[in-house]
């Protein structure tokens, strides 16, 4: 199979970066491990170097990379035909359904996950992983099932999908459904900018009835005034949103008419959109993405 020279892999697609650039392919980085801020083309940001390589088979290192592009191709016509003006957001089932995978594997993609497979997992959960992955190379095994996870446009094609190993649609009903299912919010600033960092997702707890921290919400920043959230089901009757970053009226379903799902853009005020900053912040291990200082 004919190699190629590409060794960049981003975790975060180029499409949702753009709409970060303060001018043509340019952002502005905070490099966590320097301290520096400068100016970057977005190329070079929020990516890893052969990430997906595969040496141990000697297959193509792209294969993930053309499969994920291809996805985001779909995905980034989907969302240029109305989330970044319209007030009103119509999408099919199935679309909706697409979108919340392609973001549940942006957190999959990731170094964290990688480094995870190659060594964190080794030492922890060897007994378990091992009855997937006889020879022991975990990494291999993250890789040939991203290489599935990629082809498909759903949970439910996950489920089907019966060359992918059970761990991993696990963790793709844990991040596509939160288990019990799941629903888009979009959301938008009032003034202030949302700003991306690695912590793609950053991911939402709110406090339960027994003060138990429960996941709520994932949150996908796709322009400085937009963001897509990905909400948890199960949660919302057991919290009581004192503490919630989110206000109680963002968790409301979308309605469904004439077979077309219906999202109303949800406002957000300044001090919530700085709440979710700050976390963003907090979070970031590697670098934060601004389109304006």
């Amino acid at each position: 199979m004919k190699k190629s020279n590409s060794i960049r892999h981003h975790y975060i697609p180029q499409f949702v970066l753009k709409h970060f650039c303060y001018e043509e392919n340019e952002i502005w980085f905070y490099d966590i491990k320097t301290g520096n801020v400068e100016s970057k083309n977005v190329k070079d940001v929020f990516m890893e170097k052969k990430l997906y390589k595969d040496v141990l088979n000697d297959e193509d290192e792209l294969e993930i990379e053309r499969n994920f592009a291809k996805y985001e191709t779909e995905v980034s016509r989907i969302l240029s035909k109305q989330f970044y003006d319209e007030k009103m957001i119509y999408l099919t089932k199935d679309e909706e359904e697409s979108i919340k995978l392609f973001f549940a594997l942006m957190g999959f993609r990731s170094k964290n996950t990688a480094e995870y497979f190659q060594s964190n997992c080794k030492d922890l959960f060897e007994s378990f992983y091992i009855n997937y992955q006889t020879d022991g190379d975990f990494d291999a095994l993250w890789k040939r099932n991203l290489k599935k996870l990629t082809k498909c446009r759903s949970y439910e094609e996950v489920r089907r999908n019966s060359l992918i190993d059970e761990p991993f649609k696990l963790f793709m009903l844990r991040d596509t459904t939160g288990f019990l299912g799941s629903y888009l919010k979009i959301i938008e600033s009032e003034n202030e900018d949302f700003i991306i960092s690695d912590a793609y997702p950053l991911v939402l707890y709110a406090s339960g009835q027994n003060c138990e921290q429960i996941d709520s919400a994932a949150v996908y920043p796709i322009s400085p005034k937009r963001a897509i959230i990905i909400i948890f089901d199960f949660f919302y009757e057991f919290t009581d949103f004192s503490d919630a970053v989110l206000p109680k009226g963002v968790y409301t379903k979308p309605s469904e008419k004439s077979g077309m799902l219906e999202f109303r853009v949800k406002r957000l005020k300044d001090e919530r959109v700085v709440l979710l900053n700050n976390l963003i912040k907090r979070n970031a291990k590697i670098g934060i993405g601004y389109k304006e200082l």
